[in-house]
């Protein structure tokens, strides 16, 4: 199974603050984990928009993780402001899986239609919102975490924002070539002749997938036989 990377955000004035303990962070944490994620980002921020956003941008843009969560400021309080900065950096929103997560919740409890939580895409992370109350986050996130999984293994399409071609041994920035290697297809570059896979970035436009290693692991015979130019 590929491991994708996670951020758990928490957003609490008083956590910031180091008045209450953050419980919910590391609950969402360790179920990341176990289900396979690394989580390589955990911060607490107080509830302000431009700090969410800013946050969500830079888990997004620079550090390119998979999944990002965001805990707390999704209710009615004038501070809960979690659900309007997260759409204004979303490109697509992923109105099923909120959706879901209500649904879910609602079996426990009338109280989850409470909840203004939303979820997206920004480039080829996905953002979603979770509650702030350490059960309520981790039966939300345990409510759709195998369809989220699902999302990164089968339908990451090439619309996605991606980096280009990239030889980690060179530093050539063009088009890495697919070449043929004892019977195998594999990426090679250019320039020095690399062919070590894991120190090639690719990402192509292929008959509708990103071509990459990360998103389209195991697709490049399939691609190849429905792309003959290839």
């Amino acid at each position: 199974m590929m491991e994708y990377t996670a951020a758990v955000i928490t957003v609490s004035d008083k956590g910031s603050r180091g008045e209450r303990e953050d419980t919910s962070g590391p609950a969402l944490a360790g179920l990341l984990t176990q289900a396979g994620y690394q989580v390589v980002e955990r911060v607490i921020i107080p509830d302000d928009r431009e700090q969410i956003r800013r946050t969500l941008l830079r888990c997004s843009d620079e550090l390119e993780i998979a999944l990002v969560l965001t805990t707390g400021g999704t209710g009615f309080s004038p501070r809960d402001v979690t659900p309007e900065a997260t759409l204004s950096v979303l490109e697509r929103e992923a109105r099923g899986i909120p959706e879901a997560m209500r649904y879910a919740s609602l079996q426990i409890t009338p109280r989850a239609c409470l909840s203004r939580g939303v979820a997206g895409l920004r480039g080829g992370t996905l953002i979603v919102n979770l509650p702030g109350s350490r059960k309520a986050a981790v039966e939300n996130l345990e409510a759709v975490l195998q369809v989220m999984r699902f999302i990164y293994d089968n339908i990451m399409y090439a619309e996605l924002n991606t980096k280009s071609d990239y030889c980690q041994v060179c530093g050539y920035d063009g088009e890495i070539k697919i070449v043929e290697d004892d019977g195998k297809l594999v990426w090679e570059c250019p320039h020095c002749h690399n062919r070590d896979q894991s120190k090639l970035n690719v990402a192509r436009r292929t008959c509708g997938y990103i071509g990459t290693q990360f998103w389209n692991q195991g697709r490049t015979a399939e691609i190849k036989d429905r792309v003959l130019h290839l």
